[in-house]
Parts: structure tokens; C-alpha cells; sequence
């Protein structure tokens, strides 16, 4: 998610938590794309992504709201 999205969002009435994914975690433990081969790698980039950057930028941009990763 990037600054401005999250710039552009905040201010929604109905935005009353950030949360850092869909179905991505779930896909990933179960194997939907064949993620097994490379378990390690996805969720060191699964976690990389929506716990290293989307949340930092979230909490930076809207420290208001809670962000939660799934």
C-alpha cells in the first residue's frame, strides 16, 4: 500500500482498522499456488512485505488506526 493511498483513505468514514492482507496468508500455509517448494522464501516475503513495509507505512502515515497483519 503506498502513502498516498493510505494519505487518501484515512479520512473515510468507515476505515476503523488497517488491515495488511486478504487471503495472501491463508494461500500461502495452504499451498494454493504451489508455495510449498519454497515455503521459506514466500513467508520471509510474505512477512517482509506486510510486516516490514505496509505496516511501517500505515503507522507512519496514520498513527491513528490500528493496523493489523491478517
Amino acid at each position: 500500500m503506498s502513502c498516498l493511498k493510505v494519505r487518501r483513505l484515512q479520512s473515510h468514514p468507515s476505515i476503523a482498522l488497517w488491515a495488511g492482507n486478504n487471503e495472501n496468508e491463508v494461500a500461502l500455509i495452504g499451498n494454493w499456488y504451489s508455495t510449498d517448494e519454497n515455503f521459506d522464501i514466500y513467508r520471509r516475503d510474505y512477512l517482509s512485505l506486510y510486516v516490514n513495509v505496509i505496516m511501517d507505512v500505515v503507522k507512519t502515515e496514520d498513527p491513528s488506526r490500528t493496523y493489523i497483519v491478517s
